[in-house]
């Protein structure tokens, strides 16, 4: 009895690798597989947002504003706890005008480039802006930047972080 119960198992095994090894190359073509293992792939490669969202949390105080486009306040920025000029609505406080917020983010950013419009240089004391967060590869589009931000204080090979322009700045 004791044979034919081992030799039962020996066959039930056999069968399960045969199945196993017949199924594999269906299951590694399958989209969700596919999908996935590459979405995980590209995050782990992105490790120049994990340096910037490591310098920002060791290096600026939690009372700073930063000011960035909409895709890099959702990350780095949002997670590291630090304050923004604006976020997706989503993300913001539902206790202020979170369109006033973009639109003036908007016009920062928009006078940062051009020079305009000018009103806007005063929305920088509004909010305190002290830190610009930029992808390096913006950065030539930002013709009138010298005016806000001269320092850079913190470059990877995908994000730039300048400080402002006046002698008040400290980490």
């Amino acid at each position: 009895m004791a044979s034919l119960y081992a030799s039962s198992s020996k066959v039930f095994l056999f069968l399960i690798v045969v199945i196993v090894l017949c199924s594999y190359p269906i299951y590694m073509k399958r989209l969700d597989f596919i999908k996935q293992r590459s979405l995980a792939v590209a995050k782990a490669n992105e490790v120049d947002k994990v340096e910037i969202y490591k310098w920002i949390v060791e290096n600026i105080a939690a009372n700073k504003v930063l000011l960035c486009n909409q895709e890099l306040s959702i990350f780095p920025v949002l997670p590291t706890g630090r304050k923004m000029v604006a976020t997706r609505p989503t993300f913001s406080n539902p206790y202020i005008d979170s369109q006033e917020r973009e639109t003036d983010r908007m016009n920062m950013l928009s006078f940062l480039k051009s020079g305009y419009p000018y009103y806007s240089k005063k929305l920088f004391s509004k909010y305190d802006v002290t830190i610009l967060l930029l992808n390096n590869d913006s950065i030539p589009y930002y013709n009138n930047l010298k005016s806000q931000f001269d320092s850079t204080i913190f470059q990877n090979k995908t994000y730039s972080l300048l400080a402002k322009s006046s002698g008040r700045h400290t980490l």
